[in-house]
């Protein structure tokens, strides 16, 4: 595989390789993996059709298996990484917030 392949496949498991690598107690995080489906419960406190910022910050911790204090390490382009690899589980449709009109 490539190097700049950000996200790739192995079985089930998808893992982002961290351009910025970030601390997690004593060991230094080059990659997250998610290695599930999203669950009900993940999505427990939020409105998935109004996913917001912290939203994503909460579904990132919970399906990567990092804490909190991880994700908010995370430099933009590796958040966005994340980002991109949640969003194939999310319902497809409207995330602008924006209205439909109905006939």
């Amino acid at each position: 595989m490539s190097e700049q392949q950000t996200t790739q496949q192995e079985g089930q498991e998808q893992v982002v390789e961290l351009t910025y690598p970030v601390q997690h107690g004593s060991e230094q995080l080059r990659q997250l993996k998610l290695s599930r489906r999203l669950r009900a419960a993940d999505f427990r406190g939020i409105k998935v059709d109004e996913i917001m910022f912290d939203d994503m910050l909460m579904l990132i911790s919970r399906l990567f298996a990092v804490p909190t204090s991880v994700v908010d390490q995370l430099d933009s382009a590796d958040f966005f990484k994340c980002v991109e690899v949640v969003n194939t589980f999310l319902p497809t449709g409207q995330t602008d917030g924006s209205q439909t009109s109905g006939s």
